[in-house]
């Protein structure tokens, strides 16, 4: 491979002249040179996400997976996989546009906040020096502000002196308030600034990022914002994601959750006219690794047995130390996790549920690309974590995304409400994409409806085998029918027709997209039993069961009770919380009494390990099926 070869990317309509540094494949290129492009399974070949349009030169042979996934008119669009693509002389490339295409999932925190953040603003006016007082300067803001303790930078300490004396020895004081009654002295501005206070909450979850602007001084959530987390160019998951770090290293993995986090706050901030010099407190939520990789961590002894991360407790770190562009004195606070696969994320979710403050016993199930359950009350809380999402998050499913523009998120079947036809087993399906733009692919909650309508007609039994048409019972209505046929050689259903697409191409639900589900739901199922059965609850003693998470947010309950997710006992007690790590992160930064129970429910939750529970693994092949327990 040469080492001076260039190739040029189109990315958003803009062309660059782009280094291969001998790279062997053009996904190492683009991944080198921080292009967005999904990679779920992290290079190797098997998801067929990571799609470029060749535009110049002459790619490669396909490979036996291109040829199996990629249809002869995409081929000969010249559509291949990055993983397996060669860079060449003259090459041009497209990223195509859905690979930068985000979705506002978040939403603005509707609850009364408590107005007590974790830092204040004190104007002082200092006494100047004299023969008389001849005090420090630092003892002199010391004894002003009624700090007992400081930890001023050394860019501070240096500035000090210019600094209390540029404005007559009136200046503001940034005061920590989280662990001493009086306060410990962070930073000294030159002037009056304490009209000005704002923080970040940021939830970092494996498949989308959300920022939250705050003003400390109202406590008020003003503007969220999210998208899809650029490190989906390392694997979809967080296990895929470890392995990439092993061989490449942490850096570029931080890099890329700095920068995005970094350009998130630059939009928020230009769009509610704040400064990013005003924003002095970043509060950072997320699941454990994604924690280590923000915070530059290695994670790699979280990925095998038994699973111990370099640290879950809350920390407290220079902005400027992790390349976060904001105020040169603002800190960053990770909120504390539980275990190697229960976060930080979980501990903010507890939080905004406020299971902890009920008598009666909830259930919290937080499903995205991780799934984790709680169960407990205001005297206990115990959890777990099982391996469900990637099925929940298109990773694993044949035409399966994100939640991004076009993905099909809603399907259901209607039946025919009409007397005259009674005797004609008819009704027609409807589907709905996110934006209502052409379909692009089935994301979760849509993968879900489809498969709870296949069950609830019959296409599906309950071992979850999709039936071939000639073996459909009479009882399956003719929309349904109709739609169950061979792709590739295989069962599969038509969900959506090619004039309803992107691309142009129909969309499939696969026999083994059905199977991927039944992996997922059986999981979180025994996850949920083995909860229940440790804590000698019955399901029937729950009193409510908050769904959160990326994919749990936007599930249809209903769908979720048709196949087994969740147990049917629980219907109507059904709570949909929304990004509740967001809300509980943000509940935290205005709150020092809400910090303080995030520390202590990290301290105090029971964790499940259940790859060594016997009960699981029972469970599990229990909840495989489709029927009833």
């Amino acid at each position: 491979m040469k080492q001076n070869q260039t190739i040029g990317v189109i990315q958003d309509g803009r062309q660059h002249q782009v280094a291969t540094g001998g790279a062997a494949d053009v996904l190492s290129v683009l991944q080198h040179s921080r292009f967005t492009i999904a990679a779920p399974c992290g290079g190797s070949g098997t998801c067929g996400k990571c799609l470029v349009r060749v535009i110049e030169g002459d790619p490669t042979e396909p490979c036996k997976m291109e040829q199996r996934l990629l249809s002869a008119a995409r081929l000969a669009a010249g559509m291949r996989f990055a993983c397996r693509l060669v860079p060449a002389d003259a090459m041009v490339i497209e990223i195509p546009r859905w690979h930068a295409e985000t979705r506002n999932k978040a939403t603005l925190v509707a609850a009364a906040l408590e107005n007590d953040p974790l830092l204040a603003k004190r104007a002082l006016s200092l006494a100047p020096p004299s023969i008389e007082d001849q005090r420090p300067d630092l003892e002199r803001v010391l004894s002003a502000s009624g700090c007992a303790t400081q930890s001023l930078s050394v860019r501070a300490l240096q500035s000090l002196a210019q600094d209390i004396r540029r404005h007559g020895f009136e200046v503001t004081a940034l005061i920590d308030k989280e662990e001493e009654d009086h306060g410990r002295l962070l930073a000294v501005e030159p002037g009056v600034t304490a009209a000005t206070l704002w923080g970040v909450a940021v939830d970092i979850g494996t498949t989308t990022v959300a920022a939250y602007l705050v003003d400390l001084l109202s406590a008020r959530a003003i503007d969220v914002y999210s998208e899809i987390n650029r490190q989906a160019e390392f694997g979809a998951d967080v296990v895929t994601r470890i392995t990439y770090s092993q061989k490449h290293g942490v850096a570029p993995v931080h890099q890329a959750i700095v920068d995005q986090v970094n350009a998130m706050l630059t939009s928020l901030a230009k769009r509610n006219a704040v400064a990013l010099s005003d924003i002095y407190l970043a509060a950072v939520a997320g699941n454990t690794t994604m924690l280590h990789f923000f915070s530059g961590l290695d994670p790699a002894a979280i990925g095998v047995s038994p699973f111990i991360p370099v640290a879950t407790r809350a920390l407290s770190l220079a902005a400027a130390d992790l390349g976060i562009r904001i105020n040169p004195y603002a800190r960053v606070v990770t909120l504390p996790g539980i275990s190697g696969y229960v976060g930080a994320d979980v501990v903010a979710a507890i939080v905004a549920s406020r299971m902890r403050e009920r008598a009666e016993v909830s259930l919290l199930i937080d499903i995205g690309t991780n799934g984790e359950i709680v169960l407990g009350n205001g005297d206990w809380l115990a959890a777990c974590s099982t391996a469900a999402g990637p099925a929940f998050e298109g990773a694993q499913i044949r035409f399966g995304v994100g939640g991004v523009d076009g993905a099909i998120n809603c399907f259901a079947f209607y039946p025919e409400d009409n007397p005259d036809n009674a005797e004609q087993n008819t009704g027609h399906v409807s589907l709905t994409t996110i934006n209502s733009t052409p379909a692009s692919g089935i994301c979760g909650s849509g993968m879900l409806d489809i498969v709870a309508v296949l069950l609830q007609t019959g296409a599906v039994d309950e071992t979850g085998r999709l039936l071939r048409q000639d073996e459909l019972p009479q009882s399956v209505p003719s929309a349904i029918r109709t739609r169950c046929i061979e792709f590739e050689s295989s069962p599969a259903f038509l969900v959506a027709e090619a004039d309803q697409t992107r691309d142009g191409e129909a969309i499939y639900l696969t026999e083994h997209d059905v199977r991927e589900l039944q992996l997922a739901k059986a999981a979180i199922a025994a996850g949920i039993d083995t909860l229940l059965a440790d804590a000698q609850v019955q399901v029937s003693d729950v009193a409510t069961v908050y769904l959160a998470g990326g994919f749990g947010s936007y599930m249809n309950p209903e769908s979720a009770l048709a196949v087994g997710l969740i147990p049917q006992q629980v219907r109507g007690r059904i709570e949909v919380l929304g990004n509740a790590a967001g809300i509980g992160t943000v509940m935290s930064i205005t709150s020092r009494t809400v910090s303080r129970q995030c520390n202590h429910i990290a301290q105090n939750v029971r964790y499940i390990e259940l790859s060594s529970s016997p009960d699981f693994q029972t469970a599990y092949i229990q909840h495989m099926g489709f029927g009833e327990l």
